[in-house]
C-alpha cells in the first residue's frame, strides 16, 4: 500500500475535523478550524487522483523529533522523511512532489491525531493541493536559478 491509499484510508470526515481542531489549537493558526478544514478536504481531494502503484525506491517514514536530543523525556515532534532504500539516506521531503511522494510506502502511519496534526503541517506546508505544491517548488527552484 502506498503513502496516499494508507493516509486516504485514515482520514475519514470525523478525523479531519479533530485534526483541523487541533492544528489552529496547537500551532496558534490564525485561521478558523472551518477555514483548515476545507483547506484540509481540498488536500484529500487533491491527492485521490495520484496513481495506487508503489515506488519500492523509497520510504516514507515518520520519524520523532526532538528539540533537545539529550532529553527524550520530552515529547517530540512527528514529521515526515523520506528513506532511500539503497543508499540508506534520509532526506526532507520539502521539494518532492505529491505525484511522487505519495506513491512510495509509509511507515510509522497511525491513526493518532497528534501524529496526524502534525505530519498535515508537514506535508501541507508549501500547498494544499498538487498545484499550489509545485508553484511553490517552482517558485523556489527560481529563486535559487536567480542567486547563480
Amino acid at each position: 500500500m502506498n503513502f496516499k491509499t494508507a493516509l486516504l484510508s485514515i482520514l475519514d470526515e470525523d478525523r479531519l475535523v479533530s485534526i483541523s481542531e487541533e492544528t489552529v489549537e496547537r500551532f496558534n493558526l490564525q485561521e478558523s478550524t472551518q477555514k483548515r478544514l476545507d483547506k484540509l478536504k481540498s488536500f484529500v481531494n487533491s491527492i485521490q487522483s495520484i496513481s495506487d502503484d508503489i515506488n519500492e525506491s523509497s520510504i516514507v517514514k515518520l520519524i520523532q523529533e526532538f528539540d533537545d536530543e539529550e532529553d527524550e523525556d520530552e515529547e517530540g515532534y512527528w514529521r515526515p522523511f523520506l528513506y532511500d532504500v539503497q543508499t540508506e539516506e534520509i532526506f526532507p521531503i520539502d521539494l518532492i512532489p505529491f505525484e511522487e511522494l505519495f506513491t512510495y510506502q509509509v511507515e510509522g502511519l497511525t491513526d493518532d491525531i497528534g501524529l496526524l496534526s502534525e505530519v498535515m503541517v508537514e506535508l501541507t506546508f508549501d500547498g494544499f493541493t498538487i498545484e499550489e505544491q509545485q508553484i511553490s517548488i517552482m517558485t523556489f527552484e527560481d529563486s535559487l536559478a536567480s542567486l547563480e
